[in-house]
């Protein structure tokens, strides 16, 4: 707790988690691009830097297995044995069919277990990958431009959540307290209409997840633009189901 934000390195998934899985699951593989986009928008507007594993950003589907190019033999034999030991227990542990392990398996020494493991880039230039690359690339856009969201400074932190409703809010606010954003996310499948209490002032929306610019479903509706405080700084964010809205205060000009 004492140590600041910028100490502590953040991701959705590394190299270890993916590789040392048993089919070398990226996260296209186990969400949806909806679920992956309200994921990102966690890992981006929170206090810390953010770390993203290779493809993530427009939705890689390539496996990433466990690699190796060992030149002595009985050190290739052993990792291979290894992993087959481990894998054997992956299968037990999710009550997997043994013959799982003949399709399953990838050959840790193996060229074709490291060819299945590179990136495909053609996939940037596919309609459904490309909007998850512009929702990264605006969400970064986003930290750029507002301190609030990069400034890594964890006593300027606000979260709310309702854990049987599945929703959280974060509101971040910069080193003069005056400037704020705020992410409100819902993680359930259904429309959650998001009560909180924030800062006093305006807010405006900046970023969406389930926008159409970003793979999102035409008959989701958008959130509201502008969310005046009511009362003691009461809001309401009507969200569509797995999706998240960011805001940050707008001026009275706006």
């Amino acid at each position: 707790a004492e140590l600041p934000g910028e100490r502590f390195v953040v991701f959705i998934q590394n190299h270890d988690q993916i590789a040392n899985g048993y089919w070398g699951d990226r996260l296209a593989a186990l969400c949806t691009p909806a679920q992956q986009r309200v994921a990102a928008a966690l890992l981006f507007c929170s206090p810390n830097l953010p770390l993203l594993f290779m493809g993530q950003e427009w939705g890689e589907t390539a496996p990433f297995l466990y690699f190796t190019s060992h030149t002595d033999e009985d050190l290739a034999r052993g990792v291979r044995e290894g992993r087959k030991e481990e894998y054997a227990s992956f299968l037990e542990a999710e009550e997997i069919g043994a013959s799982s392990m003949d399709e399953g398996f990838a050959d840790p020494q193996s060229v074709e277990t490291f060819e299945r493991s590179r990136l495909n880039w053609s996939l940037v230039e596919d309609s459904q990958h490309k909007a998850m690359l512009n929702f990264y690339r605006d969400l970064l856009a986003l930290r750029r431009e507002h301190a609030a969201l990069s400034n890594c400074d964890k006593s300027r932190l606000k979260v709310q959540y309702d854990e049987s409703e599945r929703w959280i809010a974060i509101e971040r606010k910069d080193e003069t307290g005056a400037v704020a954003a705020l992410l409100v996310c819902n993680l359930s499948p259904d429309v959650r209409s998001v009560q909180l209490k924030v800062g006093a002032g305006r807010w405006r929306l900046v970023l969406w997840s389930s926008d159409a610019l970003y793979g999102g479903e035409p008959e989701n509706a958008t959130p509201p633009p502008v969310l005046p405080a009511e009362g003691e700084g009461q809001i309401f964010v009507p969200l569509s189901g797995w999706s998240a809205a960011i805001y940050t205060q707008a001026n009275e000009q706006q």
